[in-house]
């Protein structure tokens, strides 16, 4: 007798129910071994339901049963050492927030564009289009990663439509005045000290809060970058701090990691009146951590810690010191710490500093992104391309030429066609 090869599992004919009977054994997604029972009426008929589901197996194990949210899991996984902690927070946010609820039970085998697309528009109508694009480019690259692992033949998000920005894209800005206004109010401190019997915590986080603003404000900072400083960063004797880090909000709460690109990692010169501002942040903070003792610990020896000397979180930071301090300075509630930045890159270019600058200033990754995002408030292009025009399509008085009449090239030309004819 042939004896069966591994993994081929055994056909037999149940007389009880008149069926054709296999059973075998498979690996799933997880590389667990498990038991599968295919029944038909005639052979022929379960030797191709067998050779269906093990042409299965070949091209990505239980593929025609794996759902979206199995997957997901799955991808998530694997994809966490490989990746910044951030970028991970980001695809796995996506995922739990937007994808498991509205495709996870479909089976990857199954998923239409169409129904990602249904789901993209309906996610429009409640989120700005910049989140729901970036909602279908993970969608893209976790099917990708399917796809390259045999669970999918092809891409069925790939081919779904972005979302369309129709609102006015302009960039959130501050005026000189304003920004003064804000600087102002910061260092008066009187949006949080109310009382005067205002507690030593307090007083800590305005004084804080009035550094933090101002160092974004004239340098262009991430709020990330500068939240991750260090006093080993700041270096007094050249006026300069170096930004090779940013804070993190990951899965086991706030950490320090690597900064946004390479080209993030940088050295800036300070303005002439940061550097005492720093320096005399430092010896209060040192000050307030001898009051405070053990309470206080700043094992990262950070710039801008917290109350009790740990990370600083953004978005309590914001919640609790931020919104209070524009709304003192009469600003919307739309601006962010983020403006800051946009706002020094609006006045570097409006004074006439080289683009290559700008752009190391604020850590871009290259000129072209820069550009991409100031280019309108370059001064003068308009006029620019107009005298380039002008140019182009305007003769000038000084040797103007009738447009009918022939270029000395044209008369060569016929010259030598007839010999007789007049110069």
């Amino acid at each position: 007798m042939k004896r069966r090869s591994n993994g081929e599992g055994t056909y037999r004919y149940d007389e009880t129910r008149d069926r054709w009977v296999w059973k075998g054994y498979y690996n799933d997604v997880s590389g667990e071994t498990k038991r599968k029972t295919i029944v038909a009426k005639k052979r022929k008929e379960l030797r191709a339901k067998v050779e269906s589901f093990q042409a299965e197996q070949t091209q990505g194990g239980t593929s025609g049963n794996l759902t979206l949210s199995k997957f997901s899991e799955q991808w998530l996984n694997a994809i966490k050492p490989t990746i910044k902690p951030r970028t991970y927070e980001a695809y796995r946010s996506t995922v739990i927030n937007h994808l498991t609820p509205t495709l996870g039970k479909y089976r990857l085998k199954k998923l239409l564009p169409a129904q990602i697309q249904e789901m993209l528009n309906l996610l429009a109508q409640k989120y700005s289009p910049a989140t729901v694009n970036t909602i279908r480019r993970h969608l893209i690259i976790m099917l990708n990663a399917a796809r390259d692992n045999g669970y999918i033949i092809r891409n069925p998000a790939s081919v779904t439509k972005t979302v369309k920005d129709t609102r006015q894209n302009t960039l959130k800005v501050l005026s000189q005045s304003e920004l003064q206004q804000l600087l102002d109010v910061v260092h008066a401190k009187d949006y949080l000290l109310l009382s005067k019997n205002a507690d030593i915590a307090t007083i800590y986080m305005a004084i804080c809060t009035d550094i933090l603003i101002s160092l974004l404000a004239c340098t262009g900072l991430r709020i990330g970058e500068a939240l991750a400083l260090k006093w080993s960063d700041f270096d007094k004797s050249s006026g300069s701090i170096v930004v090779n880090k940013t804070l993190v909000n990951g899965i086991s709460g706030l950490c320090i990691g690597s900064p946004k690109t390479e080209t993030s990692n940088r050295t800036l010169l300070l303005p002439n009146a940061m550097i005492p501002k720093l320096e005399t942040w430092h010896k209060k903070q040192q000050r307030y951590a001898m009051h405070l003792g053990n309470l206080f610990t700043n094992k990262y020896d950070l710039i801008f810690a917290n109350s009790r000397g740990n990370l600083m979180s953004y978005s309590n930071w914001s919640r609790r010191y931020w919104h209070k301090a524009i709304a003192a300075a009469g600003l919307p509630k739309t601006i962010t710490p983020h403006c800051l930045r946009h706002t020094l890159a609006s006045l570097l270019i409006a004074k006439g500093t080289p683009l290559q600058v700008v752009s190391r200033q604020l850590g871009h990754a290259g000129t072209d992104v820069t550009l991409r995002i100031y280019t309108h408030m370059i001064p003068g292009t308009e006029k620019v391309a107009l005298t380039a025009i002008e140019s182009i399509f305007t003769n000038k008085e000084k040797g103007k030429t009738s447009p009918d009449a022939a270029t000395s090239e044209e008369v060569a030309v016929i010259n030598r066609k007839d010999p007789s004819l007049p110069q």
